[in-house]
């Protein structure tokens, strides 16, 4: 594990992936009042308030230095603009992201999750999405996982579904 400082970076030519700050605040409230995120990710509050992202903020920088998980931002190399999240949960050991609506369909969730998933040997990693989650489920075959069935345990989405599609990497 990667001990936690704000200037820990992955990076490839266009992405950077780093510790989430307060100056994402903004950013994290627009991105994260997105009907689709609410929909696939249980537990992101509805409506996203500044409140709930600077909390968000602060959990990030605990989870990691208590070695539970390690929450990135995903930026753009050139401008710092935030494009979503990624994060790798020891536990399990899982890995889930988001990405804002006007950064979809540019192959960047794709690109974010290779990156995260080479900076760890640990493997098996699981990863699961809403059933009706297509695009996510693409994203997580291009970046190399292999669908391998289905879990119904898992935290229940906001329309009530339980059972998550699963993927593995190894």
């Amino acid at each position: 594990m990667v001990p936690y400082h704000p200037g820990v970076v992955i990076r490839d030519d266009s992405l950077v992936l780093r510790p989430l700050a307060p100056a994402d605040v903004g950013a994290l409230v627009l991105a994260l009042n997105d009907p689709d995120i609410v929909r696939f990710i249980p537990g992101v509050p509805s409506p996203y308030t500044r409140l709930d992202a600077k909390a968000w903020v602060k959990r990030c920088a605990e989870v990691w230095r208590s070695g539970e998980s390690q929450p990135l931002a995903i930026v753009d190399a050139e401008t710092d603009e935030l494009l979503g999240s990624v994060e790798l949960h020891f536990a399990g050991p899982t890995v889930g992201y988001w990405v804002a609506p006007e950064a979809r369909g540019r192959g960047i969730a794709t690109r974010a999750l290779q990156l995260v998933c080479a900076s760890t040997e640990i493997r098996p990693l699981w990863l699961t999405t809403h059933p009706d989650n297509r695009a996510s489920q693409r994203v997580a075959e291009k970046a190399g996982f292999r669908r391998v069935g289905s879990t119904a345990d898992h935290p229940a989405f906001r329309d009530g579904t339980r059972t998550a599609a699963l993927f593995e990497l190894v």
